[in-house]
């Protein structure tokens, strides 16, 4: 796992590296706020620990603003400080801290704070994964729902059109030219009465791209260009 660590001080940057490369963990360490920040911003970590009295950009600034970030609701930050007042305490806390530990710490104690940090990543990576999981349960549920509704709405209906341009198509009287638009209208109608069999049916929803950049989701059985032609004509 990649961690951002920022501290102004170079033998606690020695530590804490060496705490997390005996983890296994890529140490990403930075000497102040401000450049932790920029390297949060082009590619976020799961795990920050951030020294509260860096220059250019504090702990606490740094704090809210990984926060306010897209990805700052997956990321565990790990405030490191000399303060130990209820106060300050809560000042982190309040920043969005998930975690803190008092300077100075052993090389033991930095270990089972990280590793308890650790755990929570994948806790919260695990909980993400299900929620995405459920809603896109949800969102297939509520797919099903809609095409039996369009089924039973749309089908009796459908089914009288194409009854009954089959009947026309065999009456003679007819002139050429208008059995031309009848035939128009009955292909048209098993094109329909094709979608919603397929919307029924459909077992692992696609989106694709539609006008102005809005997404729908495939109903076209892979026939793309044969429904543009046939709506041009």
């Amino acid at each position: 796992m990649r961690v951002i660590f920022a501290d102004h001080n170079p033998d606690a940057r020695t530590l804490l590296n060496a705490v997390l490369e005996e983890l296994g963990h890529e140490a990403a360490a930075f000497e102040d706020g401000q450049q932790a920040w920029d390297a949060y911003e082009a590619n976020p970590s799961p795990l920050v620990i951030l020294d509260l009295e860096t220059s250019r950009l504090d702990g606490l600034e740094l704090c809210r603003r990984i926060r306010a970030h897209e990805s700052g609701r997956s990321t565990f930050i790990l405030i490191v400080t000399t303060h130990d007042d209820p106060g300050g305490l809560e000042a982190v806390l309040d920043a969005g801290a998930d975690d803190y530990i008092a300077k100075p710490s052993s090389p033991k104690h930095l270990r089972a704070r990280i590793e308890i940090a650790e755990r929570q990543v994948e806790q919260s990576g695990a909980l993400r994964a299900a929620e995405e999981d459920l809603a896109r349960a949800r969102w297939l549920a509520g797919i099903g729902e809609t095409a039996l509704a369009m089924e039973r709405e749309i089908s009796g209906p459908l089914h009288t059109i194409l009854d009954r341009s089959a009947r026309l198509l065999e009456d003679t009287s007819f002139t050429p030219d208008q059995r031309d638009q009848l035939r128009i209208i009955s292909e048209q109608g098993a094109r329909l009465a094709g979608v919603i069999g397929r919307a029924v049916n459909l077992e692992s929803p696609q989106s694709v791209e539609y006008l102005g950049g809005a997404r729908m989701i495939d109903l076209s059985g892979g026939d793309h260009r044969g429904n543009e032609e046939t709506d041009k004509g």
